[in-house]
């Protein structure tokens, strides 16, 4: 419990309050305030302070870096692999450079204002809010603890997102880069293939097992991701509860399948090893299963052996979302089959895309009505 006294000192007084042991940094504490033109205001004001830390107010001396790495530690030790890393990142490359050394206590809209002022100019306007959310979490975390009485987050403008416009190949170019990848990568040729077909992330193909795929109702089921966290690939649960999901997919994806496990199952045959439905789909030639990293490797081959500007593998799944849209397929059924954790999240992403389609439809309604057809 926190014990104050009062003292006098070149003719104004102060108080000074024993605060106990600094919870972020583990020091002992000592709280001063002073000025105070007469005893009596020295003693309200104590009074009032002592009964805020009461109130679970614990001050702490500790710098935003400080508070940082404990925040890393209790916070975010149950998150998942890949969020924990994130975070772990954001707050090590972008925050604690430009705010580390700010005592926490000290924090104000002002700091963080100039945080995202200096990344605005370097960094895509995504990677900039997620900065601000990486932040504002840690610092509702610090007023939850009782670190913060309030967050200086309540007097920040939050940064403009804006969703980065992605590359997406044309029917032609994904049938070449297939063509191309089919004989000389296979393994990055059927992780393509299933990016182009069912958009599902890398890490959901490289996690996707024989046990996943549905024969007789054509669906693929996603359950698991392969992600990569301190140096090693680990198997873990989708990004989000709606990235979990089923899959529909047209008779030629489960053709191709097929003919993919037959060869496996060959492979095996010849190898001396017994088939399990847990073995991945997209496997190594020794049998292990890669690293989501190592697709992207294939279709950059492909693409430069093409002539094609170069994508990214995410860039397939924007490319079978972008032909889904294009195609007239509900925005709500694409939102669904990407595991977006809202059909806003993929309103947001495919912005460019509906808006092409809504003048496509308003263009129709004019020839329409210019033509004096029924509606």
């Amino acid at each position: 419990m926190a014990t104050g006294r009062i003292e006098k000192k070149n003719g104004s007084y102060r108080y000074i309050i024993s605060a106990g042991k600094d919870p972020v940094t583990g020091k002992y504490k000592q709280i001063w305030r002073s000025g105070f033109k007469t005893r009596k205001e020295a003693d309200e004001k104590m009074r009032a302070h002592l009964a805020e830390l009461a109130g679970g107010y614990v001050p702490t001396r500790a710098t935003v870096e400080q508070f940082l790495q404990q925040f890393i530690t209790d916070h975010c030790k149950d998150m998942k692999p890949s969020a924990r890393w994130t975070y772990e990142y954001t707050c090590q490359h972008y925050i604690v450079p430009i705010i580390g050394s700010v005592k926490l206590d000290k924090l104000d809209h002002p700091h963080i204002h100039q945080l995202y002022d200096t990344w605005s100019a370097k960094l895509a306007p995504s990677t900039v809010h997620r900065i601000h959310r990486v932040l504002r979490t840690a610092l509702n975390y610090a007023v939850k603890k009782g670190y913060l009485v309030k967050s200086p987050m309540a007097r920040v403008d939050t940064p403009e997102r804006r969703a980065a416009r992605r590359n997406t190949l044309t029917v032609q170019q994904a049938r070449d880069v297939l063509a191309w990848l089919k004989d000389r990568r296979p393994g990055a040729y059927m992780a393509c293939f299933l990016a182009i077909y069912t958009g599902m992330r890398r890490g959901e193909i490289a996690g996707l097992q024989w046990r996943d795929v549905d024969w007789d109702a054509n669906v693929l089921h996603v359950r698991r991701t392969r992600m990569r966290t301190d140096g090693s690939e680990v198997i873990g649960t989708t990004k989000t509860e709606g990235s979990e999901r089923d899959i529909v997919v047209a008779k030629l994806v489960m053709d191709e399948l097929r003919l993919w496990r037959e060869a496996q199952e060959a492979f095996c045959r010849l190898v001396q090893q017994p088939w399990d439905d847990a073995m991945f789909v997209v496997r190594l030639h020794d049998g292990s299963a890669p690293g989501p990293y190592i697709f992207a490797k294939g279709l950059k081959a492909a693409l430069q052996k093409l002539g094609y500007p170069l994508v990214t593998f995410h860039d397939l799944r924007h490319t079978h979302a972008t032909w889904l849209l294009e195609s007239g397929v509900d925005l709500k059924v694409v939102s669904e089959r990407l595991g977006h954790s809202s059909i806003t999240v993929t309103a947001d992403v495919y912005s460019h895309v509906t808006r092409k389609m809504q003048e496509q439809a308003v263009q129709k309604l004019h020839e329409m009505m210019e033509g004096g057809g029924d509606l």
